[in-house]
């Protein structure tokens, strides 16, 4: 499900965005510009630290490893069709949850 701080394509939002992921035992809320999750499970949410780039450095990451891999003559970290199986998976969930995809 996702929240309000989705921008139309071509568009920005002025808040950070997040994804709220709801399971059988509790609650998932993710703030990617930010490396921030949190976890309610009855308890009240909690906070997961997070290590690494935020969701803008991860694409630089990628970008890191496509490179290295093309001058060191080696296969990319995650392949073509790992990356193609999880933008599947990402668009069913929210085909089932028809939320709005921008592409």
């Amino acid at each position: 499900m996702a929240d309000d701080s989705i921008a139309p394509s071509g568009g920005w939002v002025n808040d950070p965005g997040s994804m709220s992921i709801y399971g059988t035992t509790g609650t998932l809320r993710v703030f990617h510009y930010t490396n921030a999750l949190y976890i309610n499970n009855r308890g009240g949410p909690i906070r997961v630290e997070l290590t690494g780039r935020p969701s803008l450095g991860h694409f630089l990451t990628q970008l890191e490893d496509c490179i290295c891999a093309i001058t060191e003559s080696r296969a990319p970290s995650v392949s073509g069709t790992d990356g193609l199986s999880a933008l599947t998976t990402l668009l069913s969930a929210c085909k089932s949850q028809s939320c709005p995809i921008y592409l």
